[in-house]
């Protein structure tokens, strides 16, 4: 607070007087978390950050604490967390960021509808093009060396302003059928949908 980052310092507690006095700091956003525990307080400040959207999903955030959880006096814990429960990354992608449910692996000239789905592919090509523009959105899980995929993907994503990441590595293995995920492609992340 002395130093007057630009960035806000959000400040957790469980204790409703160290709450009050942490109002005084500048800069000090204050929250007061149900439990002393070391989940309960980075949920809550997360969950504050994104609803202020000072951060959103997929941002890295410096977190400082003490060894000894809760003990005045012990900070001397410095690391680097990762706000939201990322899946999967890729290399890149585009598009807006959506939402959708997980329909992994669909078959070549599949007429069927995947209006509310982010399709899983292990490739791309124009093959898969009708399946693409039915989704929410397109994670390519492709080989180093495929390259076409890759190109295909991002440009059909260009040309017909579809959502896609590309080269998200074993997304197939990782996102189960179903699973309710956003896709945001400016990040190349994955994340599992948080419950309001």
């Amino acid at each position: 607070s002395r130093f007057k980052p630009e960035m806000p310092v959000i400040a957790v507690t469980h204790d409703p007087t160290i709450f009050q006095q942490l109002g005084c700091f500048w800069g000090v956003i204050p929250l007061l978390a149900k439990s002393a525990t070391w989940q309960d307080f980075f949920e809550t400040a997360s969950q504050y950050a994104i609803r202020e959207e000072l951060l959103s999903f997929g941002d890295l955030v410096v977190v400082i604490a003490g060894a000894v959880f809760g003990l005045r006096g012990s900070s001397n814990t410095l690391t680097v967390e990762s706000i939201g429960s990322i899946l999967a990354r890729g290399e890149s992608g585009y598009g807006a960021v959506v939402q959708g449910r997980v329909k992994r692996f669909v078959l070549r000239g599949n007429t069927d509808s995947y209006e509310d789905a982010i399709l899983v592919l292990p490739a791309c090509d124009s093959s898969y093009l009708p399946m693409m523009q039915s989704a929410r959105g397109v994670i390519l899980e492709s080989h180093a060396d495929d390259h076409f995929s890759c190109t295909y993907a991002l440009e059909a994503a260009r040309l017909h302003h579809l959502s896609v990441i590309v080269r998200a590595e074993n997304a197939l293995s990782i996102l189960q059928e179903g699973e309710e995920i956003v896709i945001d492609p400016a990040k190349a992340i994955v994340y599992r949908r948080q419950s309001r």
